[in-house]
């Protein structure tokens, strides 16, 4: 679009009480957004929804200080906008119920044309949540499908984290604006997201993270995929909602079941008994995307990412899983002294291979 048509709608986005929804139907009805706003104050509250007050408000509240912001933001490389009427604004979203007028993003719009797969769940992440990421994620390196998440923290920061570390293209659903980094210990995934992948929201500059604004969020996190998983969730996760959206949406929704002690394995557990499609191994989902994607690397072409390791080394390395395994098990199963397990295992901790949690157990940590 021409940077006037984008000043338009973003004069008519700006004025209270107007939002998506009427920017949408003042478009549809007058044809332009020009001509929105130039209409008269009695032909404005012809359209349904625009009453006396919200004419009056278009005739005198446009909001040129926000309209420059943003578009200045855009000279800047610190956002861009595409609009609800543009090419390149995502086909799986301009279908569902409520589509952003808007949408602001730093990064490879491109993505989301891609076929994609949302994961979501508690920012109370279990040992369980964070293993069951690990064994269904990092066997989909090098199939042809994007990984939709939120970016929170919790289940939604790991997913980015897997796919930034095993290059999966991957796309974070923001509930405020891109000059807002929350949490704010995502720097780093941020930096990655921006370079190689793709931020998105419907919030503009200057939006303040508002845990209300977050439900809303959801239903582009599952707008903008084919499929929508849910690890761990308790039984008033905003993940429910992302799945119910999903839902709505006629997307497929996929679970993965846990143990029922743990209060993040309801939601999960009760979307199976609903219908939900149980996760129990990653086949499930290499099922569902189908055979359009290149086939996966080999176990050879994957052993060739590792460091070298020397042959006492690559022998621990090997006898590690995502089970929990005490140091005292390791040493008997490759008949090592305790010692020289310990140093071994030291080392792979430092190489990033694995990780030592409570009471001397060490698990693989990709």
């Amino acid at each position: 679009m021409s940077d006037n048509r984008l000043e338009n709608i973003l004069a008519l986005y700006s004025v209270p009480s107007v939002g998506s929804y009427k920017t949408r139907q003042l478009i549809s009805i007058f044809g332009t957004a020009e001509r929105a706003l130039s209409a008269s104050a009695g032909q404005l509250q012809k359209v349904p929804g625009i009453g006396k007050k919200i004419a009056a408000k278009l005739k005198n509240q446009v909001d040129e200080k926000f309209i420059k912001r943003q578009l200045a933001a855009v000279e800047k490389g610190q956002q861009n906008i595409v609009s609800f009427w543009d090419k390149d604004y995502p086909t799986s979203l301009k279908n569902i119920y409520d589509p952003p007028v808007l949408l602001f993003y730093s990064g490879d719009l491109s993505l989301t044309k891609k076929q994609s797969l949302a994961i979501v769940g508690t920012r109370d992440m279990t040992d369980h949540g964070r293993r069951s990421l690990d064994l269904l994620i990092k066997p989909l390196k090098g199939w042809d499908i994007t990984i939709v998440s939120g970016m929170a923290r919790g289940i939604d920061s790991h997913t980015h984290h897997l796919c930034l570390k095993l290059g999966i293209s991957t796309i974070a659903v923001l509930g405020h604006g891109m000059d807002k980094i929350y949490p704010p210990e995502n720097v780093s995934i941020w930096k990655q997201m921006v370079e190689y992948n793709l931020i998105v929201t419907e919030y503009p500059l200057g939006t303040r993270f508002d845990p209300k604004n977050f439900p809303r969020r959801n239903r582009i996190i599952s707008g903008l995929s084919q499929g929508l998983m849910v690890v761990e969730a308790g039984e008033k996760s905003g993940a429910l909602i992302s799945a119910d959206f999903a839902t709505e949406q006629n997307r497929d929704v996929f679970a993965v079941p846990a143990a029922i002690h743990l209060k993040q394995s309801t939601g999960p557990n009760k979307l199976i008994a609903d219908g939900a499609i149980p996760v129990y191994n990653v086949d499930v989902l290499k099922n569902w995307i189908g055979d359009k994607n290149p086939p996966p690397e080999s176990e050879e072409e994957m052993a060739n990412d590792l460091p070298e390791l020397n042959e006492k080394s690559e022998k621990i390395y090997k006898s590690i899983n995502y089970e929990p395994r005490h140091v005292d098990q390791i040493a008997l199963n490759n008949s090592i002294s305790l010692a020289e397990t310990l140093c071994v295992l030291l080392e792979l901790e430092l190489a990033g291979l694995i990780r030592q949690m409570p009471g001397k157990m060490f698990v693989l940590s990709q």
